[in-house]
């Protein structure tokens, strides 16, 4: 199964590069890591999209706010907290004649969907917090 997501990665036109994570590949300006899952089922695709969002400490209640409305928002993406940076993280059971292609796609589109989102949310809650300490000066 890897060398059949790697060869359909490259016919996509992206260059997959082995990394610590699985393998690298970049899309608008994004890494993200196909995360070969054949240690427990080959018939898993898994494509993340890593430090989409470094959570600060003082807004942590605010992330995990962000990460559940992703997590309840979409179906085939989670976020999760990894340290101190939330990735994103999308599945796809790839059965029989499944096109490999389309399926990588739409993970990779739906993902980069979701980090514009998170990051637009994100975007709100620093403008919240600023104009709360505004009004309070």
């Amino acid at each position: 199964m890897i060398q059949k997501v790697l060869e359909a990665l490259r016919d996509l036109g992206f260059l997959p590069e082995e990394s610590s994570m699985g393998y690298e590949f970049y899309y608008e300006g994004r890494s993200y890591t196909y995360h070969p899952t054949d240690d427990y089922d080959a018939s898993i695709l898994h494509i993340v999209l890593p430090y989409v969002i470094h959570i600060d400490d003082s807004h942590r209640a605010a992330y995990y706010g962000l990460m559940n409305e992703v997590n309840l928002s979409t179906m085939f993406v989670k976020a999760v907290e990894n340290k101190e940076y939330i990735f994103l993280s999308a599945e796809s059971c790839i059965m029989g004649d499944a096109d490999l292609k389309k399926t990588l796609v739409a993970l990779i589109f739906t993902l980069n969907f979701a980090a514009e989102q998170l990051l637009k949310m994100q975007a709100q809650i620093e403008n919240a917090t600023d104009d709360a300490s505004e009004a309070s000066a």
